[in-house]
């Protein structure tokens, strides 16, 4: 049974909320309480509900690494030849500088929380971010994540590139980006096309 475990501050919650929330509650000591968002339903909305209910009592930093992990696309995959075969005239690239001014353009916090997300469009020629509360769509993914591949990989974004494109993968002509950072090669990245991913 698949499980993605959030790693809860004990010292946050309220009274009342492991009791509230023992179903999904894996395991706990006298700073973190580890949950499985997993367990709280097979619907997704119901679970994006609980992480939006929920996020000031997640340890972001704690779970970056998980976090980064869910959406990387790991070399030897099939979705990592597919991306790997894109060449680069097909990336339309954004600086992380000008990445954080689209999010500031749609007022979309730089923080970590999971009360909006970024929706992506791209058609190959057109890049455009929104900022959306609406969990069911795809191409969307949470600042949480943003701010795991920049500090995951101690990358200070001056020199940080993102690169969106299309592949064509097994679930359809999806799209991906690559990150760079003073040009080396840092990963290729999905999005949340099948909910829940954090």
């Amino acid at each position: 049974m698949p499980t993605f475990i959030f790693i809860i501050t004990a010292s946050a919650v309220p009274t009342g909320w492991a009791a509230t929330n023992a179903s999904i509650i894996v395991s706990s000591n006298a700073t973190e309480i580890h949950v499985d968002v997993l367990r709280i339903s097979t619907d997704s909305a119901t679970i994006f509900a609980w992480l939006k209910a929920n996020y000031m009592y997640i340890n972001f930093p704690a779970m970056y690494e998980s976090i980064e992990k869910a959406h990387v696309i790991s070399s030897g995959s099939a979705e990592y030849t597919v991306a790997s075969a894109v060449s680069s005239g097909l990336y339309t690239n954004v600086t992380f500088s000008a990445l954080q001014t689209d999010l500031s353009s749609i007022s979309l916090s730089y923080s970590d929380h999971y009360n909006e997300y970024l929706r992506v469009y791209y058609d190959s020629t057109t890049l455009r971010f929104t900022k959306t509360t609406d969990m069911t769509l795809e191409t969307l993914f949470s600042i949480p994540f943003i701010r795991a591949i920049m500090s995951n990989n101690s990358l200070s974004g001056t020199n940080t590139v993102f690169s969106f494109a299309k592949g064509n993968f097994a679930t359809g002509n999806d799209i991906f980006f690559k990150v760079t950072d003073n040009g080396n090669f840092i990963g290729y990245y999905n999005f949340s096309k099948t909910n829940p991913k954090p």
